[in-house]
């Protein structure tokens, strides 16, 4: 081959390049036509989305949610490519756009509607609690209503998974349970209150206290280890998170229960403490806190090592020092 080569007469060697030279040219030719046409196709105006249809939206406003989607479609990619393409529209985006935009939304489905329709399905989040602050209001301590909504301060609405999604407006009676507790700085729309798991924990304990005839005024997150609980007519429980539900609620039933065999009014009971097991502390409004020993409860939860610890420092049984320590709970 290569002594062929090296003899060959300049006119071939001529004829050879313009072949290859002619070759190459139409490979380009052939190339851009195919992308010219491939980029046509593309951006041809029967397959581009045209129309938004918004389906799902309850408190929010369709023509809101509807510019959000034309806003997010609009553009190209690589300044070539139009974002509206019927078949390759940037559903990610367009999804992560309306959900930072509007928290209230859980969910974004988007369907094809024909060759020039996007419809958009979205599922709101459903109120189930109130997030109002981290100070629990003063008159939750006494036996009386609130003279005005405002006294509550400003709410805002969680779903079931404890997530912050808009204000709430301002009402005295409602249904859904009121939680206090600190969050991190910044807007609270869009922040999360106490982990998943946890809130579904506490509004079962909530409905549990309901259901025994033990409305709850507000449910106070106060740190990672302890919540406080307001009853209706003044009584505080404090108790340490984590615990059963069903345990907690049985504790304070019991103590109910003996304080009515003695007819003695619940409204003198300031505070009752479940956090040390079988051991409750009982502290009345004109008096010291005092011991209760109550039967261990059947469920318990697993002890961590910060609840051992703690239970490990709880007072003994001697009434000097279950006074002195009641007390120094209390403060």
């Amino acid at each position: 081959m290569w002594f062929g080569q090296k003899f060959r007469s300049p006119e071939a060697i001529r004829r050879q390049r313009i072949w290859r030279a002619v070759v190459a040219v139409c490979g380009v030719v052939a190339v851009g036509a195919l992308s010219w046409g491939a980029v046509a196709l593309w951006n041809y105006p029967k397959f581009q989305i045209t129309s938004v249809k918004v389906l799902g939206a309850e408190s929010l406003s369709e023509e809101e949610v509807r510019q959000q989607v034309m806003r997010a479609l609009e553009g190209s990619y690589a300044k070539v490519l139009s974002r509206a393409n019927v078949w390759w529209f940037p559903a990610r985006t367009i999804q992560s756009a309306l959900q930072e935009r509007f928290p209230r939304i859980r969910a974004v489905s988007l369907q094809r509607e024909g060759l020039q329709t996007l419809r958009v399905v979205v599922r709101e989040r459903v109120p189930r609690a109130l997030w109002c602050g981290d100070i629990v209001p003063s008159f939750y301590r006494l036996s009386k209503e609130p003279d005005a909504a405002e006294e509550y301060g400003t709410c805002y609405f969680l779903d079931r998974t404890g997530y912050l999604f808009a204000k709430a407006p301002s009402f005295t009676g409602t249904p859904l349970p009121r939680f206090y507790g600190a969050l991190r700085r910044g807007e609270v729309v869009g922040q999360q209150f106490i982990p998943e798991n946890d809130f579904a924990a506490l509004l079962a304990l909530y409905r549990m206290f309901e259901a025994r005839e033990l409305p709850l005024q507000g449910l106070l997150v106060a740190d990672e280890k302890t919540m406080e609980l307001y009853l209706q007519g003044g009584i505080r429980v404090i108790a340490r998170r984590g615990a059963a539900p069903s345990d907690i609620l049985e504790a304070v039933h019991a103590v109910l229960r003996a304080e009515d065999e003695k007819d003695i009014a619940r409204t003198q009971i300031e505070y009752i403490d479940v956090r040390f097991g079988s051991k409750v502390y009982v502290k009345k409004r004109n008096g010291p806190a005092t011991e209760r020993t109550q039967v261990p409860p059947t469920r318990t939860t697993r002890p961590s090592a910060t609840s051992t610890a703690t239970a490990t420092s709880a007072p003994t049984a001697s009434a000097s020092t279950s006074t002195t320590e009641a007390a120094s709970l209390d403060e």
